[in-house]
Formats: structure tokens, C-alpha cells, sequence
């Protein structure tokens, strides 16, 4: 009896595996988005007490760029891998809910990058080999982040971080003084859904008393300042001084979330 036998050229094979590969990196970016949206949608532990952060993902990047946490806090084991533990839970359960082919292809794709020894065949599925391909890529976005902003000396880095503009801000960065406002205010500023009027009235008052020291030598203008201070800091407050805090606060969370 005649044994068939189908040669497939090489070729064929490397082009399958190139258009894997091609398919895979995609889908690989969105499960390290996934995981860290979902990370930062949850509220911060806190276990430090001097960092600032806003929700796990801060955490887990502080944890990532200045451990390794290998203390047995309360007898919980290292904090580093217990964090590590809570990272790759959420990368399990996305791969857990890939429909079988693309399990395939993404252990195709991780072949690449781990070794599976000679056990490994075109066809098989290594989740472990995924999550340690998927995890390392989360680990390299949290090792390139600038926490600075959110670290125990945050108030001595946030004045270089902004740009100020309109009229009152820059008049009062040339004065000397935005700088210490913005730091006395540094958690309020990296907080995207904090209320920025008290920092506003606070500029704007200040703002006020340098413009009188100046009009204090032309009674008309000094008059014209007292009778109709309340207007002039809501005009301040609408046109001028709100929107450059809005503007500053974008560039701060552009530098914290990049």
C-alpha cells in the first residue's frame, strides 16, 4: 500500500508563522491595555504612606521601578510577588476568555520569547508562556513611566513640569510664586477629577495683591480695583486663570500617565 505523504515547502511554513506573528502583536497590546485599565480602575491600597497614588496601576509601578518589596509584610509574603500574583491573575483571566485559536497563535507568537524546551510544536497551547510574554511587556511600560509626580517629593518637581500661560499665571510665575502654589496643591493637580477652584480663588487673590501694590500709586486705578474686585476676579476666574490651570494639570497627567 502506497504511504501519501504532503511536503510542505518552508517557505509556506515561515509565511504562516510571519502572518501569526503579525496577527499576534495586536491582540497582545490589548491584553496589556486591558490589564492596566483594569488596574487603573481600582482604587490604591495604599501601603505607602508618601506616595500619591490614584489607583493599583500607580502602585504597581512604584512597586515594579523601586523594589524589589521582598519584606513579609503581616505575613503576606514578598509584596513584589504578591503584586506580581495580582497582575498575571488579570492577564490569565483575559487569555482564559481567547477563543482556542488564538491561544495558538499566541504561544506562537511567545515561542519567540521563552523557551519551551523540545516539547513545543505548532498547535500547542502554553499559557503560562503567554502570560510571561504579556507580563514582561506590562512591566516595560511600567519601567518607562516618570512617578516622580507622584513620589514623597512631588511638590519640589511639579513647578517643572508646566508651562504657564494667560495673564495671571504668568504674571505670577514671573513673580516667583507659582511654583510654591502648585506644590501646596500637588495632589489636587494630579488628580484629573479634583476641583481646581480653591487653587483658582488662591491665585487669583493673590494675583489682586499684587496688582493693588501697583496701582497704589494711582488713586483713579486703586479705586477702580476696590469698587469692582468681585467682577474682576470672576472674569479672572472664567477667561483666564481656570483655563490655564486646566492646561497646566493636562501636562502634568500627560508626564504621570505616558
Amino acid at each position: 500500500m502506497k504511504n501519501d505523504r504532503t511536503e510542505i515547502d518552508p517557505n509556506c511554513i515561515s509565511q504562516l508563522l510571519s502572518a501569526v506573528d503579525s496577527a499576534s502583536q495586536p491582540e497582545v497590546d490589548r491584553i496589556v491595555q486591558v490589564a492596566i485599565n483594569q488596574l487603573q480602575s481600582r482604587s490604591p491600597v495604599g501601603m505607602f504612606g508618601d506616595v500619591a497614588a490614584r489607583h493599583m496601576w500607580d502602585e504597581y509601578c512604584w512597586v515594579l521601578q523601586e523594589g524589589p518589596f521582598d519584606d513579609n509584610v503581616m505575613g503576606l509574603g514578598s509584596l513584589s510577588d504578591n503584586w506580581d500574583s495580582t497582575v498575571r491573575s488579570l492577564v490569565s483571566s483575559e487569555i482564559e476568555l481567547l477563543p482556542r485559536h488564538w491561544q495558538i497563535f499566541l504561544t506562537s507568537y511567545a515561542s519567540k520569547y521563552d523557551s519551551f524546551g523540545d516539547d513545543y510544536a505548532l498547535g500547542n497551547i502554553y499559557v503560562e508562556a503567554i502570560e510571561s510574554v504579556i507580563m514582561d511587556k506590562i512591566a516595560e511600560k511600567a519601567s518607562r513611566r516618570t512617578l516622580d509626580l507622584i513620589g514623597p517629593h512631588r511638590g519640589d518637581v511639579i513647578g517643572y513640569e508646566v508651562s504657564s500661560e494667560g495673564l495671571v499665571c504668568s504674571t505670577i510665575s514671573n513673580a516667583g510664586l507659582l511654583s510654591d502654589i502648585l506644590a501646596s496643591h500637588v495632589d489636587t493637580m494630579i488628580d484629573a477629577q479634583a476641583d481646581l477652584s480653591t487653587i483658582t480663588d488662591e491665585i487669583i487673590d493673590i494675583y489682586m495683591e499684587l496688582i493693588h501694590d501697583e496701582a497704589a500709586s494711582s488713586p483713579g486705578l486703586s479705586e477702580l480695583l476696590v469698587r469692582f474686585e468681585a467682577d474682576i476676579k470672576a472674569l479672572l476666574k472664567e477667561k483666564d486663570v481656570l483655563h490655564a490651570l486646566q492646561h497646566m494639570q493636562a501636562e502634568i497627567l500627560d508626564v504621570l500617565d505616558a
